[in-house]
């Protein structure tokens, strides 16, 4: 066991903690940006809040998946050819999931119950309250 491998765990803990206060009530210490910030962007912050809990689960899997004991990695040499594939999707979820909380609010299902009635970034920029059309 590494310092990594503690800090890692000492996060992990309280974000798990946490957790269940963030989503029904919210937790956030910055209720807009801050002055000394060059954004001075609040749809950003928000949206940024709202991708909060589908942004460290995303940063937890591959953490986790790399101490599964059977999981296949470079120093053991044995790579399947469904890891490439894996982490391709992988990669295109980790991007692209946060961006769509972000700027649509959508899926709902994965956003903070406090958060889901607001309008995405995209929607605050075109000046609508409500979110972009379409089935939730």
């Amino acid at each position: 066991m590494n310092v990594v491998d503690v800090l890692f765990g000492a996060i992990l803990l309280a974000w798990i903690v946490m957790l269940p206060r963030y989503w029904t009530r919210g937790v956030s210490i910055l209720e807009s940006t801050p002055t000394w910030s060059r954004l001075r962007r609040d749809a950003l912050l928000r949206g940024a809040m709202r991708a909060l809990p589908v942004m460290v689960v995303l940063f937890v899997v591959p953490y986790v998946l790399m101490h599964v004991p059977d999981f296949p990695d470079a120093r053991s040499g044995r790579q399947p050819e469904w890891l490439g594939w894996f982490f391709t999707v992988y990669g295109l979820v980790f991007v692209l999931l946060p961006v769509s909380l972000i700027l649509l609010n959508w899926p709902k299902q994965l956003v903070p119950p406090r958060f889901r009635h607001e309008p995405g970034m995209v929607s605050e920029w075109r000046g609508q309250d409500g979110a972009v059309s379409r089935v939730d």
